[in-house]
């Protein structure tokens, strides 16, 4: 196996990759974005700019989309894959942190938060519906 240095990153908080293995995607926190890396070369192919702080880094099941929590900015970015852009951005959370899953009907984003929270974001509309607290 023949391993490679793969150069850009800083402070990664983050991975997330294709389910066929060719392409990574990081959440950069040093540089604020999300660099998306061919496996096959190792190589930063493109860099995307989120909010400050990306900490997490989840791929929609459809591969179509990744969703990036920025603990700074206490938002989560929709990232459209195909056009590398961010369509939405999404307030409301508590430090969001790496810990983000889609439901089995991929209808709902989990999304673990600092104070151990979880925020349900709807896919559809791609907004923060509720916020389940741990109990004291």
């Amino acid at each position: 196996m023949k391993h490679h240095a793969i150069s850009c990153f800083a402070q990664i908080g983050a991975l997330a990759i294709t389910r066929d293995g060719g392409t990574l995607y990081g959440a950069n926190s040093g540089c604020n974005s999300i660099a998306i890396v061919d496996l096959a070369t190792a190589k930063v192919t493109a860099t995307i700019p989120v909010g400050r702080d990306p900490y997490g880094a989840t791929l929609a099941p459809d591969e179509a989309r990744l969703i990036g929590a920025s603990k700074l900015d206490n938002t989560l970015a929709i990232v459209d894959l195909a056009t590398r852009a961010v369509v939405k951005t999404i307030p409301g959370f508590n430090e969001p942190r790496q810990a983000i899953v889609f439901s089995k009907d991929g209808g709902t984003i989990y999304v673990l938060s600092k104070d151990l929270s979880i925020a349900l974001v709807d896919v559809q509309k791609l907004e923060l519906t509720r916020t389940l607290t741990p109990a004291p």
